[in-house]
């Protein structure tokens, strides 16, 4: 094990432990409406919030301050880059952890996306290869950041007719396109064009990942597009859900 490996190795306990310390913290800044069957699932949104917003930023200042990365994803290899996956690395692990607390129904999705991006973690971290590749993926949670508003949104009572709700889901579709989907297939075209340039199981493990990502965004696209544009309410039905998430508020309020 070189000094590369020992480095990552710190980097990734380091975050999972960061993340298992967030999720025992957040337990304290879970709003008094938010239902005792729904807190394991806000708590993991928290941290699931903290690490999009992290990564993101992080992902984008990589190809700011290390242009080299644009040119070549799949050999240059920089101390921020390197980071930033064994960090997000470490997430991952806390995630896939945290999730088998809560009840399985809808984590399956989630529990293979976290599996193949691990896998393309794992090899670029293994080798110090690919990590330009592996910094673009991250590139994508800069979305996750508003999808995980939506969620939280949600858990608050937020009426679909909200001023603020709207806003969240138009620029939560926006970003779905142009950062999710955008980065999703650039990731696409540059696995085909250079092909010849990735041995095989790295291109492999690739191509299925992408494969999956690419069937996830359809799949997301749809059902966001279907849950908060095409779901058509009385205007009774609104107005009763926003006086319940106001009065909600107010009873938190009260109680606090």
């Amino acid at each position: 094990m070189d000094a590369d490996h020992v480095f990552n190795a710190a980097v990734v306990a380091a975050s999972f432990s960061a993340f298992r310390v967030a999720a025992a913290a957040s337990d304290g800044f879970v709003p008094a409406q938010i239902k005792a069957k729904d807190r394991l699932r806000w708590k993991n949104i928290i941290v699931s919030f903290l690490h999009s917003f992290l990564s993101g930023v992080w992902a984008v200042a990589c190809f700011h301050y290390e242009p080299a990365l644009t040119n070549d994803l799949i050999h240059t290899k920089t101390v921020l880059a390197q980071t930033l996956v064994a960090f997000s690395y470490g997430y991952f692990l806390h995630d896939m952890l945290d999730m088998h607390r809560m009840p399985r129904k809808g984590y399956g999705e989630l529990m293979l996306h976290h599996g193949v991006i691990g896998l393309a973690f794992g090899v670029a971290l293994v080798t110090h290869l690919y990590l330009g590749y592996a910094a673009l993926a991250l590139v994508i949670e800069l979305h996750n950041v508003f999808l995980h508003t939506r969620q939280l949104m949600n858990f608050l009572g937020y009426s679909m007719a909200h001023q603020a709700y709207r806003v969240n889901s138009f620029v939560n579709l926006l970003a779905l396109v142009l950062i999710r989907g955008v980065t999703s297939v650039y990731m696409t075209r540059w696995l085909y064009d250079n092909a010849g340039a990735v041995p095989p199981v790295p291109l492999a493990i690739g191509g299925f990942g992408m494969t999956v990502i690419n069937i996830m965004n359809a799949v997301l696209f749809y059902r966001l597009v279907q849950a908060d544009w095409l779901t058509h309410k009385k205007p009774e039905k609104v107005a009763r859900e926003e006086r319940r998430a106001r009065n909600a508020a107010a009873n938190a309020s009260a109680r606090g």
